[in-house]
Order: C-alpha cells, then sequence, then structure tokens
C-alpha cells in the first residue's frame, strides 16, 4: 500500500513541475516523465514483501515524500532535483539565495505533495485497496515502455528521479586517461592581429578585475539595449573587446583556477585538488619581476572551497570580507565601496616606484542580486535586480578608477575585465543561474583589455578562452609565459576553438568552433549541435542533420574532458606527494630534495616537464 502511495507523491510532484516547463507532449511523453518513478516505486514494493519491514517501510515512506515536496520547488527552478554537487554549495552564504526563492507558489507545491502523502494512504485503506501483481506488472511496463519512449523524447531533464539522481550525481561518469592533442587547433591558427601590442604595457601596473555573474549578453557595448555598466561601456570604447570569450566551467571557484592558473579545472573533482597544483600562476610570474601583488574580495574566502584556489598562488595579501568589514553585510559578504576603500588603502602604501598586480573579484551580480539602494531598472523581475545590481557594482569600478587617478596610478596601469561566468534567466527551460548548464548565456563572458593611451577601440571577433587570459596579461607586459600554461597569448594566435564543462546536474562538455557550438550529456548519451551564428538562441538541435560532424565533436570533447581529468589527478597526486617529502621530519627548510617525477601539464596539446 505504501508502494501505490508513494506513486501518487510521485505524479503529484511532476504535476506540480510541468506548469513551469514548455514540452512538446506525445503519448509517450508521460511514460518518458514517469518511468524512472516507476523503477524507484517497483524496487520500493519490493521491500513491502520483506516479513517485518513494516515500522521501516513506513519511516522510509515519509523520508522520501519529504524529499521528494523538497527537490518540487528546486525542480520548478533549475529542471533537476538536487545533485551532492548541489547540496554541497547549499551553505550559509546562500541564505538570501534560498530566502529568496521562497514564495507562494514554492511553498504551495511542497505543501500538495505532503498532503498528498498523508490522504492516499487513508484513502486506500478506507478503500480496501491492495495493490498486488497487476499493479506491480503495470509499473514493470510502465518503466520498459518508457525506456523506450524516453530515447526520442527531450524531456528537458525533468524524468530524473530525485533519489537516483542524488546517488547517480556521486558516481563518476569520466573515466581519465592520458591523451595529449591540439585541443584547440593551435596549429592551423593564423598570427593574431593584436601581435603589435606585444610589450607594450611593459612596466605598467596589471588590474584584473573579475566581474561577478556577468554575462556578454547583458551589456550594452555586446548588444543590449540598455547599459547597466556605464563606467565599464566607456572603456571599452578605448579598449580591445573580445566578441566571442567563452568560461571554461560555469562557476566562479573552479573558474578563478582558469583564470590565475591558464589551466582548465578537472571535472568531477573537488576543490581540495588544486591546492598544490597551478603553479607558476600570473601573480607568482608578476611578483617575481618585481611586482607588488593583492587580491581582494567581497565575499568570503570559505565558500565552496576558494581557500584551495587563491593560497600560495603568488598573493602577498589576500583580503576578503572578513578583513575589510564593510558597513553593510549580506550573506554572501559587504559592499562594493568598501572593498574598493581598502583596495585603495593598500595602494597607498606601495611605494610609487614599484608596479603591482591588483586582482578585484566583487561580489555584486550574484544572486539574490542585492543593491543597498534602488537601481535606474525595474525592481519586477529578477532580470531586472540583476542589471541594478551590475549597475551597482559598476558604480564601485568607478569610484576605483577615480582613486587610481587621484593616486596617480591610473595612466600607468593596465586593466582586464572578465565575467567570471554569465548568468540565465529562463531563456531555456529550467536554465537560471549559471552552473547547470552550458547555453550562451552561461559561459559567454565579456573580455576587455583596455590600457589609457595604448589602446584604442577594437573589436575582436577569434574565439577566445579565460584561460587564456594570464598569458595575454604576461605578452603585454613583456613577460615570459611559463610553458606549462594551456592557454594561450591572444596577442600571438588566434585560437580556433573554445572548450567547456559542467558538472553541477549533468555531466555536460562542450566546445565552440566557427559557428558551430557542441555540448554532449554524459548521463543521457544525447549530443546537441547549434549553429549559433544563424540560431544564436540555441533553439534548434541540428545533432541528427548532421551526424558526422557530431560524431566528430563528440569524440573530442569527450577524449579531452578524461585527458585532462587524468592531467590534473595526476598532478594533484604528485603535487602531494612532494609536499609530504619536503615536510618530512628531519628536512631543513630551504634543502635540495629529490622530488618523485616530474609533474606534468598538457600545455597547447604537449606534454611539458616542470622541475
Amino acid at each position: 500500500m505504501k508502494a501505490a502511495s508513494l506513486l501518487c507523491v510521485f505524479v503529484v510532484a511532476r504535476l506540480a513541475i510541468l506548469p513551469a516547463f514548455d514540452l512538446e507532449w506525445s503519448l509517450r511523453t508521460p511514460l518518458a516523465l514517469l518511468w524512472q518513478d516507476a523503477a524507484f516505486v517497483l524496487g520500493f514494493a519490493m521491500l513491502e514483501w520483506l516479513p517485518r519491514s513494516r515500522t521501516v517501510i513506513a519511516g522510509l515512506y515519509w523520508l522520501v515524500a519529504f524529499y521528494v515536496a523538497l527537490n518540487v520547488p528546486v525542480i520548478r527552478m533549475f529542471s533537476t532535483p538536487l545533485t551532492l554537487p548541489m547540496l554541497r554549495a547549499t551553505r550559509g552564504t546562500l541564505a538570501d539565495s534560498i530566502g529568496h526563492h521562497v514564495d507562494f507558489a514554492n511553498v504551495a507545491s511542497m505543501v500538495l505533495v505532503i498532503a498528498t502523502a498523508v490522504i492516499v494512504p487513508i484513502c486506500l485503506r478506507r478503500a480496501s485497496i491492495k495493490p498486488g501483481r497487476r499493479f506491480h506488472g503495470t509499473l514493470a511496463a510502465a518503466c520498459a515502455l518508457g525506456v523506450w519512449s524516453n530515447a526520442g523524447i527531450n524531456t528537458a531533464g525533468l524524468d530524473k528521479n530525485c533519489l537516483a539522481t542524488l546517488v547517480s550525481s556521486g558516481r563518476e561518469h569520466v573515466v581519465p586517461f592520458a591523451h595529449a592533442a591540439d585541443w584547440r587547433k593551435m596549429s592551423k591558427t593564423e598570427r593574431s592581429t593584436l601581435a603589435a601590442l606585444q610589450g607594450v604595457a611593459r612596466g605598467r601596473n596589471v588590474v584584473l578585475i573579475l566581474l561577478e555573474s556577468t554575462g556578454a549578453r547583458h551589456l550594452k557595448f555586446y548588444g543590449a539595449e540598455s547599459d547597466p555598466t556605464p563606467n565599464l561601456t566607456r572603456l571599452a570604447q578605448s579598449g580591445i573587446v573580445f566578441d566571442r570569450a567563452y568560461a571554461a566551467y560555469p562557476e566562479s571557484i573552479k573558474g578563478l583556477f582558469s583564470v590565475l592558473s591558464s589551466r582548465y579545472p578537472a571535472i568531477e573533482t573537488s576543490t581540495k585538488t588544486y591546492r598544490h597544483i597551478g603553479r607558476p600562476s600570473v601573480a607568482h610570474v608578476l611578483r617575481t619581476k618585481g611586482y607588488r601583488t593583492a587580491l581582494f574580495h567581497s565575499g568570503r574566502f570559505m565558500y565552496l572551497g576558494m581557500e584551495d584556489m587563491i593560497n600560495d598562488r603568488g598573493y602577498e595579501h589576500l583580503f576578503d570580507a572578513g578583513a575589510i568589514a564593510g558597513q553593510r553585510e549580506s550573506s554572501f559578504g559587504v559592499e562594493e565601496p568598501a572593498t574598493v576603500a581598502r583596495m585603495l588603502e593598500w595602494l597607498k602604501d606601495v611605494p610609487a616606484n614599484e608596479p603591482f598586480f591588483l586582482t578585484y573579484l566583487p561580489i555584486a551580480g550574484h544572486h539574490p542580486y542585492l543593491t543597498p539602494k534602488p537601481g535606474p531598472f525595474s525592481e519586477e523581475k529578477d532580470v531586472q535586480r540583476y542589471l541594478n545590481a551590475l549597475h551597482y557594482g559598476d558604480q564601485a569600478l568607478g569610484q576605483l578608477l577615480e582613486g587610481l587617478k587621484k593616486l596617480g596610478r591610473y595612466e600607468n596601469s593596465l586593466f582586464v575585465f572578465c565575467g567570471d561566468h554569465g548568468e540565465a534567466f529562463g531563456e531555456h527551460a529550467g536554465n537560471f543561474g549559471h552552473t547547470l548548464h552550458l547555453y550562451e548565456e552561461n559561459i559567454r563572458v565579456p573580455l576587455v583589455v583596455f590600457a589609457p593611451g595604448l589602446t584604442t577601440e577594437k573589436r575582436v571577433s577569434h574565439l577566445a578562452s579565460v584561460i587564456d587570459i594570464a598569458p595575454t596579461i604576461l605578452d603585454l607586459v613583456g613577460h615570459e609565459i611559463p610553458a606549462v600554461y594551456q592557454g594561450v597569448s591572444l596577442l600571438n594566435v588566434q585560437p580556433d576553438t573554445a572548450l567547456f564543462f559542467t558538472d553541477y546536474a549533468t555531466r555536460l562538455v562542450g566546445l565552440r568552433e566557427a559557428r558551430w557550438k557542441f555540448v554532449y550529456e554524459f548521463e543521457s548519451g544525447r549530443a546537441n549541435l547549434f549553429d549559433v551564428e544563424r540560431d544564436p538562441g540555441e533553439a534548434n538541435n541540428l545533432a541528427a542533420l548532421f551526424p558526422d560532424r557530431s560524431r566528430m565533436f563528440e569524440g573530442r570533447v569527450k577524449t579531452w574532458i578524461s585527458a585532462q581529468k587524468e592531467l590534473v589527478l595526476r598532478d594533484s597526486a604528485r603535487a602531494r606527494e612532494a609536499r609530504k617529502m619536503v615536510e618530512a621530519p628531519g628536512v631543513e627548510p630551504g634543502s635540495q630534495v629529490e622530488l618523485p617525477a616530474a609533474t606534468t601539464c598538457l600545455a597547447r596539446g604537449e606534454l611539458s616537464a616542470v622541475r
């Protein structure tokens, strides 16, 4: 009886979710949506056959019912149930974001599911209904037909059973193996049109600003109707704007690793994997060249393991919300003007004859898009509140620029602005935020290089990745680029390909090449091919029309993501072993220690040793 009741709970949960999505319906769609739930209920029914299992079954029933109810608002928002990575990210820092979604529709949907769990067993008992073999046979048939139906229907991820998804999210889908290749087709590229800028910023200060959740499509100089960032727009009018720049991973923490260390992160890895790899970072290199280095973050370093990405990355000074101590705190951090003031205070102590490398990580732009005062846009919709948050962050940028001018450090500086990832607002069903998908709104980011007196307005159409930022900075200031970098200087070559992945929910890996955008789903094996020049909204999947191209892209991205995972895991293991030897008892600080095999890093498609 509990199994039949649980099936009703799953069905009601599906009905509560479906109004938020626009699916293409056919006779097979219900089977495709429900087969995983039917399989779970069938397994649950088998437990009911066990002797003396009544109390255990009752407890499991309520645990499952409450968990299903909890997942309804999550699926309504993100088209996926909770996964282990999502649960790990759900902590105090997200309190404001979680509170933002406690509305009538979400609360009502959860109450409806719990009410079903209470009422259905009572009704079945009063009706003296005892599901038997026919019930179990029907479930088995629904599972078989559902698997068949699911193969030809795009369910937008709504077919996932919340418990099966939680379990499978802890299983690794990508097998690492060593493979070296020219992933971005560097050998076929032409020399960059920016070659004349190599070394022009020699001796200049470097200011790197990673704009939180800032997608290119939301900015005026990338074609948006409104202008939430007038200060950045003004700088872009005298700077180099890369029209097709992409994040390597649509999340801030591992994205920061890509920017600072010019390396891709790896799929299905924790932040601890990166604690002792990714060196030398751009901060390391500049520090050895006499630069003073500091990183300022309006948020908190403890969030999602950011410490693993910034500690021992070449920064002399690290400041987050705790050290900055502004006047207005949210669950994410402090107000941007407080961070700007702290940066300018630090700069006052940097001698005028010493260059500096300043990295600024604002939080303005992060959900739930809080601002201390109303902005120029309406507050009715999330996207409008987001634009106000970008505007608020841009005002802080203006304060930083004015402060640099007053200190006499503006004219002799090189500025690099980049979004750490984009931000989605339902352009595709269930695509909100940034981490779960690889659509253009998630991963296409602004990238602007500006140097007063050196740069003029120039639009660059060739592809770029955030892993290219560090080598491009070093090339601009005239310093050698470490051979271990996987990115390239955009002053030197024009990459033909950008690579990216995400693994917060579905494991997705993809590439952008010429007019094509390809994304592969590991769990379903579904290929997605878009002509983003003719179809910028990525509405038409052309994989079936171009099967040869799809298979070719699929082979490339699957091999790349497996090779990158092997590389990162191998380097991490060797770095840990080396650290153990250096820190072993009896080893004097600074003494020479013979390390195990040299750490190998994939750079420009070749294996290079770092000693």
